[in-house]
């Protein structure tokens, strides 16, 4: 990628011209750095030829899997989570909102109390 028009990726204006650096390695080569944002600061470094992308390891790295996949009895459970979560969500709120609605709409009182125990 270039930033700046220069062409110069910013990988080789920073050292870095095949993008293989990654934390914890030492740091890439200091002299004749530029910076990528800036099409008047530029490196004379030429780009090198680097390995094909295939060929890196995939970015960010995955984590390694230790567990298998779920099982249905699992997704089932945790379908049924997800359900319950999403019917307490909605119901719990409309129901609180029906009994304050109806009782103003039955005039309170006995009449709402009838109601609301039947």
């Amino acid at each position: 990628r270039d930033s700046d028009g220069d062409n110069r990726t910013n990988g080789l204006e920073l050292g870095d011209p095949c993008c293989v650096w990654k934390q914890g390695d030492p740091d890439p080569e200091v002299d004749d750095l530029s910076l990528p944002g800036h099409a008047d600061h530029y490196t004379s470094r030429t780009m090198p030829t680097c390995a094909p992308p295939s060929a890196a390891p995939p970015w960010p790295p995955r984590p390694p899997v230790d567990e298998p996949p779920l099982g249905r009895r699992e997704r089932l459970i945790l379908g049924h989570a997800v359900l319950m979560a999403v019917a307490w969500a909605l119901l719990l709120p409309t129901g609180a909102v029906a009994s304050v609605s109806w009782r103003r709409a039955l005039g309170g009182g006995r009449r709402w109390l009838k109601a609301h125990i039947a």
